[in-house]
């Protein structure tokens, strides 16, 4: 599995580099979530991050409506996820 980078940006800047190397990455404000997130307003988990193998990535919301890719609200438990999309939680 050769993983891929999650970078963190606020304002434009980016902020934080993540390598992501397992079958699935847990995203939250939690200490034991792999990306810790520091929003006391999010649920323990608030996303997954899910490699299904030959760089196919999905997105799983734990946070209905406070999850969204390239500006849509996902609608859905999971989405796919293709080069450069952009996170928001």
């Amino acid at each position: 599995m050769s993983g891929c980078d999650l970078v963190f940006r606020q304002k434009g800047r980016d902020l934080i580099h993540f390598h992501v190397d397992r079958a699935e990455t847990c995203l939250g404000p939690h200490p034991t979530n792999d990306v810790i997130i520091p929003e006391p307003n999010l649920p323990d988990v608030a996303a997954g991050l899910v490699d299904r193998g030959n760089h196919r990535y999905f997105l799983r919301s734990l946070t209905h409506e406070l999850v969204s890719v390239n500006g849509k609200v996902i609608e859905d438990d999971e989405i796919s996820l293709i080069h450069d999309d952009e996170i928001s939680i």
